[in-house]
């Protein structure tokens, strides 16, 4: 094996809410990158858009623009000459519903094309405009880009992009087009009457997992035991994500640079009794069903590893029914009575009910155990709930066992350490593929 000549810089990658809210802040970051340098900015939306319109209104009051709002199906020619009138003042022109112009004649949409792009032209004296406003298009599926791009070369120059579907949207369209491009099929699978592009049809599951762990998911010792969820067939399963992700470093004896990147002293113990994909809860052991993570490893000085992954993802659920509440208070509610690291105030049955996933999982934390979590950079309403509940519910012996890491960092974290380049490569390229390279 090549092994790399490493630099060991091990950085804090430990997620905080402070982090959390530079990240959100895209959109504001967005404009002020190109405003003042580009006309026509792209947002690529999904069909609510309550939280950009929001945005758009801090920006306006923080930066001294007067932001207009027209929409694609009441919009008229006259309409944007009558901007011209208004080129003393920096404008933000909010143009929604954009795909909606393809009802009318082809002659009055591109009459309304030419007018913005004549609006963005800096060459163009006809239509007055300051020099820091700018066209910003709400962009839904439909969005007419192909067209505006045959009418003038202003678009390529005068134009910026930026996608702010929600995560799940964009990695659903990203697993479509992996699933076509890199796998090379186009069967679609139906379900419920509905085709889903980002589904593998089952007889094409094993294209699922990385050529590495396929080649060994039946002979592994790890991998060979592993209950697969019934969605393992999904692009974005988290449980496939997982074991993609875990296992070559447990092949390759690479452990020691995920335990470092997330700042848990010992040294892992390579085999199945010491390390293990989709562990039951030992504190549910009398339950016919028990809480599973997905992976588990017990370090050679005890210290115990529960890592929870997740992908796309949405909250933690809550609990209800009567047979959940059985289960309080003869399960968990002992349990949470004397739990060293989580705060009085929250070891109520409402609060656990209410955060029934995560308060279960928070019930594993002791001196010698933790809990890592690991999301994507921009699940932030997974990050957020995260984050907050671990500053609600614990102690702060408790947060300090409770660490919760963004998939990207923790990629990047793992790089700098791995001693093999066959490793690292993998992670780089199949692993940030499949994944990140949305």
């Amino acid at each position: 094996m090549e092994e790399r000549v490493l630099e060991r810089i091990v950085t804090h990658i430990r997620d905080e809410m402070d982090q959390l809210e530079r990240d959100e802040e895209v959109l504001a970051s967005f404009l002020a990158k190109h405003l003042g340098k580009k006309k026509l900015l792209v947002v690529s939306v999904s069909e609510e858009t309550k939280d950009v319109t929001a945005a758009l209104a801090d920006f306006e009051k923080e930066k001294g623009y007067e932001t207009l709002f027209m929409d694609g199906t009441s919009g008229t020619q006259e309409d944007l000459k009558a901007l011209g009138h208004k080129n003393g003042q920096k404008l933000l022109v909010v143009m929604d519903n954009f795909h909606a112009l393809d009802v009318l004649p082809a002659s009055e949409e591109a009459a309304l094309f030419r007018c913005i792009l004549d609006y963005a032209d800096p060459a163009n004296d006809e239509y007055s405009f300051h020099e820091e406003s700018a066209f910003l298009f709400l962009a839904k599926e439909g969005f007419p880009a192909a067209k505006l791009a045959t009418v003038s070369l202003t678009w390529a120059y005068e134009s910026a992009f930026l996608d702010l579907r929600s995560f799940g949207e964009k990695i659903v369209a990203h697993m479509g087009r992996y699933k076509e491009r890199v796998l090379r099929l186009e069967e679609q699978v139906d379900r419920k009457g509905f085709t889903y592009d980002h589904i593998l049809p089952e007889k094409h599951y094993d294209l699922n997992f990385s050529p590495f762990i396929r080649e060994r998911r039946i002979g592994s010792k790890y991998l060979s035991k592993i209950l697969w969820h019934r969605f393992s067939h999904h692009l974005n399963s988290s449980q496939v994500m997982g074991v993609n992700f875990m296992y070559p470093l447990i092949a390759h004896k690479e452990m020691e640079a995920f335990l470092s990147s997330v700042s848990i002293e010992g040294a892992p113990l390579y085999d199945p009794e010491h390390m293990t994909f989709k562990k039951q809860s030992p504190l549910e052991e009398p339950l016919e069903r028990k809480s599973c993570f997905d992976f588990h490893m017990t370090l050679a000085n005890g210290k115990e590893v529960y890592v929870v992954m997740r992908y796309t993802e949405g909250c933690y659920g809550r609990g209800q029914g009567e047979e959940l509440m059985e289960k309080y208070d003869t399960l968990y509610g002992p349990l949470l009575k004397d739990h060293p690291m989580i705060l009085e105030e929250k070891k109520t049955k409402a609060f656990f009910m209410e955060e029934y996933r995560f308060m279960r999982t928070l019930l594993h934390l002791k001196e010698d155990t933790y809990v890592v979590v690991v999301y994507p950079k921009e699940n932030y309403h997974l990050r957020r709930h995260a984050l907050k509940l671990r500053g609600e519910a614990l102690t702060k012996e408790g947060q300090e066992h409770f660490i919760p890491v963004v998939w990207e960092e923790l990629l990047e974290s793992l790089l700098r350490q791995l001693k093999s380049n066959h490793v690292a490569t993998y992670y780089e390229t199949w692993f940030k593929d499949k994944y990140f390279r949305y």
